[in-house]
Parts: structure tokens; sequence; C-alpha cells
């Protein structure tokens, strides 16, 4: 709840007078009278003060209440819990596959998670906030990725998966130039460091790796990385259907557009997906989204 004018948050006050005084006053409609509380207690869960929407809790409800730090777990941790998922998710195509992927992967994401998390705070945009639920879409989004296919994917598949789910968590949320070309190479030096050693990938990370990384599940079975020009003519016949059908607009399918159809596709996929499209008027914000949902 926001301030009042005074600094006052009525619903820590009403908290604070039900402690230290045990119950309340009712107002004049109610007849205005102290109604006694008995056996009530108060636990609450409270983010930072410096998140988006946060406000300081008063000192003089604090000092009626104990508060217990509970952080997010540190890096070792981290990769303790997250090995344990990747493990499980790599074994539905046998456990060589396991074996082989479930230490590098673990490690690559943690460091990439931290790196992500230092480098980009919520003093320079408030939707900079990054907590291990971004690891958990991560194996969430490789479970589903991998899960239904045939036969398990070779290795630069399957680093080229890893980056791609990466970059929709971490990239997409990016509003600088500047700071997307520093979030590429992070990842490129990352898978590097994780995957080159172990000879895991046929060649350099860049090559391997090399922009842009397309996914999707409309030219085949499974998703599955798709040709760029493939994609560009499955999507021109679908928009003329489109604009038959629902919306006759203008779009011209550049090389971005395709990325931005991509990356609404992801969300609309994923349960409790979410997003903001922030842009100039006139853009084509929603009749993207429009269409992606039509398709």
């Amino acid at each position: 709840a926001a301030e009042d004018k005074y600094g006052t948050v009525r619903v820590v006050s009403f908290m604070r007078q039900v402690v230290e005084q045990g119950g309340f006053w009712q107002g004049a409609k109610e007849g205005g009278k102290f109604v006694t509380l008995e056996r009530v207690q108060f636990v609450g869960a409270c983010n930072p003060p410096e998140d988006a929407g946060r406000v300081p809790l008063s000192p003089r409800f604090l000092r009626h209440a104990p508060v217990v730090l509970v952080d997010y777990p540190p890096p070792d941790a981290l990769k303790q819990i997250y090995a344990t998922f990747i493990k499980a998710t790599l074994k539905t195509h046998g456990p060589e596959l396991a074996e082989m992927w479930t230490g590098p992967l673990t490690d690559a994401m943690i460091d990439f998670f931290e790196l992500n998390k230092k480098r980009f705070t919520t003093e320079t945009a408030p939707q900079y906030v990054y907590s291990p639920r971004e690891l958990s879409r991560w194996v969430r989004a490789l479970f589903e990725a991998i899960e239904p296919l045939d036969d398990p994917p070779p290795p630069d598949d399957m680093a080229r998966l890893w980056a791609h789910e990466g970059l929709r968590l971490f990239h997409d949320r990016l509003m600088d130039p500047c700071e997307r070309e520093w979030l590429n190479a992070a990842l490129d030096a990352t898978a590097a460091k994780h995957f080159g050693p172990l000879r895991l990938l046929s060649g350099d990370a860049t090559q391997v790796l090399a922009r842009p990384l397309l996914y999707s599940t409309w030219l085949g079975k499974h998703y599955q990385q798709v040709d760029q020009e493939s994609l560009r003519k499955y999507m021109q016949a679908r928009l003329r259907a489109f604009c038959e059908e629902e919306l006759d607009v203008e779009l011209v399918m550049f090389d971005e557009v395709l990325s931005h159809v991509l990356r609404l596709d992801s969300v609309l996929r994923n349960p409790m997906g979410h997003l903001l499209l922030v842009g100039e008027s006139g853009t084509g914000k929603t009749t993207l989204t429009k269409f992606v949902a039509w398709v």
C-alpha cells in the first residue's frame, strides 16, 4: 500500500493498533466502540523496499515484529539445486546425456545468471529484477523442448537451445543496444568457458551460437531451430490469411519483425507468460500480438 500525505500506510497503522492496544476502534457509523481481538498474530513476507512499488515499513511497527532475512541461495547452493532439475530433464533421453551435460549446463546457467544480476539493477530500469525464477523458467523451457524429441539433441543443438532460452529470458528485457551487445558477448564467453574445454561444441562458441537463433514449432512437429528464410515465407503466407480473415493491415516481414514474432510466441505459449510491450504509437505492437495469437 502507498503512503498517504502524512507518510502513513493505513494497513500498517491498523496492524500496529491491534498489536499495541489489542483491538481497534469502529467508525462512527458502527457505534464508535472498541473491538477487542484475542489470539491474533501477523506473519508477513516482504520484498526489499528498493523493489519497484515497495515502501519501507514504519519503525513504529517494526519494533513489535522480529525480522528474519531470507536471502536468495548463494551460487553454490543454486548449482546444487538446479543440477538436480537439469539432470532429471536430461534423463528423459537416457543417463548418457545427463552425465555429459548436467555439470556444464548448470555451471553455465548459474554463471550467466550471476553476471546479469551484477550488471543490471533496478536503479537502471524497474524490469531489471533477477531472481532464481529466471533459472526455473530456463530449466522448464529446456525440458519442454527436449522431452518430446525422438532422439537426444546433438551437442551443438543442445548449446544453441541453451543459448536461445537464455536470450529470451535476459536479452528481451534490455532497452539499450549497448546492453544487448554486452549480453551477447557474455553469453558467448560463458559458453566458451563451460562447453569449450570439454569439447562439447564442434567449433568456436561464437560460430556455433551465431545469431539469429530462431526457434519455433510452426515449421515442424517439435520446438526446433528454424531457417530465417523458411520462417519468412511461412509468416508471409500466414499474414496474407490473417489480413483476409481478421484485420487488413500492412506489415513487412523484415528480420526484426521475425524476431519479435517469435518472442511473442514464446511468451504466449508458456504457462503464466506475460510481457510488457513498449514503443512508439503505430509501430505494430498490438497488431503483431494479435497476429501471433491468431497463428
